[in-house]
């Protein structure tokens, strides 16, 4: 990388729901306090069943995983199809 900002088309930018200090500020909470801000932002999500566990993680040799917004049963968002396609 060498260090210069990414260079975008105007459009994209004009139709985004943050602006660059928005997005700074989320970034850093996200950093300072990642299972609030990521437990927060799951909920903007409708899932089948709500998660039990925002964060759980593990880098033991022989338990290694990164989960977010897990629950005890097979679960996902309820309209992730759905947006997938409306997204198009």
């Amino acid at each position: 990388m060498n260090g210069k900002p990414f260079s975008h088309s105007p459009k994209p930018a004009k139709n985004t729901h943050i602006d660059a200090d928005k997005y700074v500020e989320m970034y850093a909470n996200s950093i300072a306090d990642p299972v609030a801000f990521w437990g927060e932002h799951g909920k903007r999500i409708d899932w089948i069943k709500p998660y039990t566990t925002v964060k759980d993680v593990s880098f033991v040799p022989g338990d290694i995983r990164i989960n977010w917004c897990k629950t005890r049963s097979n679960n996902g968002p309820q309209k992730r199809l759905h947006s997938a396609v409306v997204a198009e």
